[in-house]
């Protein structure tokens, strides 16, 4: 995925890209109405703000802030999921009680998403630092006032309280579909049949009832904002990634043959149609189309998008330090006990140390 498709940097497709996020590996939604603040908070900061100032507004208008705090904290509860999945599959190899194995695992990954919580607080600022540091140097002043003009907008704006129903129209039935996809296909690769084809669903009825016009409009906006790569790659990427997590080399195997045949962006391409018919009237599209197209905007969004980009290579791989270095303390003492609990004879009273664990 290219630089430039990499983050989404307008408000309404903002909303979507973080509520995709969090409905894909926590299935619940991230309401956005406190990222798209209107003029006339933005005119009593200053009656002539500095470039600094503004630098710092268009960093939460655009949804930057929401987005990398998000992914962060978002990223914290995934792993903490898979931490206390994995925690738990270990006690049951040291031959733990599966309901001592199932409480330890529960404590340890409440510890686990506490201390990440605590310590992704540098990263935060480090992340709106380079952020403003890239943005002072690459963009201009007149570019960053025409920004703050346009996510200060009343079109922009009318977005925000219609950010959940959008997302829930596109990334709920994607959802729905890939998963159950995904349960077929591991029953039937499972049982030695030939691998799967995904079942496009047909919409062309739901198509056929948008008029022409507003048809026109809604494409124009999804070329623009690059709204359906972003969800598709995002998507593909995100599911691609259990692949890399997968415990062996034969449940890689198995994965990947479920996943390879997904069409993402065929899937959500009409969902994305739908959606904008549905909560956006033509009037709305057709103001958002005339700034998506405005060459100020041109001139500005590669280079804030290139400053999120650089938040996410610089940030982020400090943040997997921080999980790596964060396992290792909350497992150190599960990973220096062998004794299995089961090893004790039938009757016997739990061993003192299994005790202690269940108290932590």
């Amino acid at each position: 995925m290219s630089t430039e498709r990499r983050v989404a940097t307008f408000g309404f497709v903002r909303s979507l890209k973080v509520s995709s996020f969090i409905l894909a590996f926590a299935i619940t939604f991230l309401g956005s109405s406190n990222c798209l603040l209107g003029n006339a908070a933005y005119a009593e900061t200053s009656a002539a703000p500095s470039k600094n100032t503004k630098i710092e507004k268009l960093y939460e208008l655009s949804g930057a802030k929401e987005r990398i705090n998000a992914a962060l904290q978002i990223g914290a509860i995934m792993q903490s999921q898979e931490f206390q999945g994995a925690v738990k599959k270990k006690l049951l190899e040291l031959k733990r009680p599966e309901a001592q194995a199932q409480q330890i695992a529960q404590q340890k990954a409440d510890l686990f998403k506490a201390k990440m919580k605590e310590r992704i607080a540098p990263l935060v600022k480090e992340a709106y630092s380079t952020y403003a540091t890239y943005t002072d140097a690459n963009v201009t002043e007149p570019d960053i006032d025409f920004l703050l003009e346009y996510y200060s907008s009343d079109v922009v704006k009318s977005f925000e309280g219609k950010s959940k129903s959008l997302s829930e129209g596109i990334t709920k039935p994607l959802l729905e579909e890939i998963t159950s996809f995904l349960k077929t296909a591991q029953t039937e690769l499972q049982a030695g049949k030939p691998e799967p084809k995904f079942p496009v669903p047909d919409y062309s009825k739901e198509m056929s009832a948008i008029e022409e016009s507003k048809r026109g409009v809604i494409r124009s906006v999804i070329a623009l904002s690059f709204v359906v790569d972003n969800i598709a790659d995002f998507f593909k990427e995100s599911f691609d990634s259990l692949v890399e997590n997968s415990g062996s080399e034969a449940e890689k195997k198995l994965r990947h043959k479920m996943l390879s045949g997904i069409p993402y962006k065929t899937l959500v391409r009409p969902l994305v149609i739908i959606a904008y018919d549905k909560n956006f009237s033509e009037e709305d599209l057709t103001d958002i189309d005339s700034y998506l197209s405005d060459p100020r905007m041109a001139a500005a969004k590669p280079h804030i998008t290139k400053a999120e980009q650089g938040i996410m290579e610089t940030v982020l791989p400090k943040y997997d330090k921080l999980a790596e270095v964060t396992t290792k303390e909350v497992t150190a003492d599960l990973m220096s006990k062998s004794t299995p609990a089961a090893a004790a004879k039938p009757g016997a009273k739990p061993a003192v140390k299994a005790k202690a664990a269940v108290k932590k």
